[in-house]
C-alpha cells in the first residue's frame, strides 16, 4: 500500500530529474550552438575588417608608388632641361656677325630683328666693341635661360621631394647644387673678363655634373624597370 502510494511520487521525481537533465542538455546544446554561431559571426566580421584595412593600405601603397614614379619622371625631365641649358651656357660657341662693320641703321635693324630689350640696346650702345657687346648679351641670355630652367626644377622638386626615396632625393639635390655652382662660375667669368673664358664652368659641367646626371639616369631606370635591371645582371 505504501509502495503504491510512493510510486507516483517516484515517477514524478524521476520525471523531474530526467526533465531537468534534458533541459540542461538542451541548454548546453543550444548554448554551444549560440557560442559557435556568434564566434563564427565575429570571426567573419574580423576577417572582413582586416581585408578592408588591408585593401586601404594596399590602395595607399599603390597610389604612393604611382606618385613616386610620376615625380621621378617629371623631376628627371626638368633636371635634364636645366642640365641642357647650363651646358649651352658654358660650352656652346656660335659664329657671330662682326657688328663693328655695321652702320647705325644696320645695327638698329639687327637689334630689332633679334628682339633686344631696352637694357640690351643700352649695353650695345655703351660699348665701342659691338661684337664683344653682342657676345656678352648672348651669354647673359643663355645664363638667364639656365637660371630659369633650374628655378623651374627647384620649384617642382621642393614641392614633391617627399615622394622620393632619400637616396634619389640626395642625388637630385647634389646635381642641382653643382649646376648652380657652374652657373655662378660662368657669370663671374663674364663679369670679370673682357674676353670669354669658359674653362672653369665647362670643366665642372663635363667632369662633375654630367657623371652625376648619368648616375641619376641609371638609378631611375632601376627604380622604374626593376625586372629589366635584374635580367641585365643575370638574375
Amino acid at each position: 500500500m505504501i509502495e503504491q502510494l510512493y510510486e507516483p511520487v517516484g515517477m514524478v521525481f524521476t520525471n523531474i530529474v530526467f526533465g531537468a537533465g534534458g533541459a540542461l542538455l538542451l541548454l548546453k546544446f543550444w548554448g554551444q550552438k549560440w557560442v559557435e554561431s556568434n564566434f563564427t559571426k565575429d570571426l567573419e566580421q574580423y576577417k572582413a575588417q582586416m581585408l578592408h584595412e588591408f585593401s586601404i593600405l594596399l590602395t595607399r601603397k599603390t597610389k604612393w608608388h604611382e606618385k613616386e614614379h610620376e615625380v621621378l619622371s617629371e623631376a628627371w625631365k626638368k633636371l635634364a632641361i636645366a642640365h641642357a641649358s647650363i651646358n649651352v651656357a658654358v660650352s656652346e660657341y656660335s659664329k657671330l656677325p662682326d657688328l663693328n662693320k655695321y652702320n647705325d641703321v644696320q645695327l638698329y635693324k639687327f637689334m630689332e630683328n633679334n628682339q633686344f630689350t631696352e637694357i640690351e640696346k643700352e649695353s650695345m650702345n655703351n660699348i665701342s666693341d659691338k661684337s664683344l657687346a653682342l657676345s656678352k648679351i648672348l651669354d647673359y641670355r643663355k645664363l638667364e635661360e639656365a637660371r630659369s630652367t633650374l628655378s623651374d626644377f627647384h620649384k617642382y622638386f621642393n614641392e614633391n621631394r617627399i615622394f622620393l626615396s632619400p637616396n634619389i632625393k640626395n642625388k637630385f639635390q647634389a646635381v642641382a647644387d653643382h649646376i648652380w655652382s657652374a652657373w655662378l662660375s660662368r657669370r663671374k667669368e663674364i663679369q670679370d673678363k673682357q674676353g670669354v673664358s669658359e674653362l672653369d664652368a665647362y670643366e665642372k659641367e663635363k667632369n662633375v655634373i654630367k657623371p652625376l646626371i648619368e648616375d641619376i639616369e641609371n638609378t631611375i631606370q632601376i627604380e622604374l624597370f626593376p625586372v629589366n635591371s635584374l635580367e641585365e645582371n643575370g638574375v
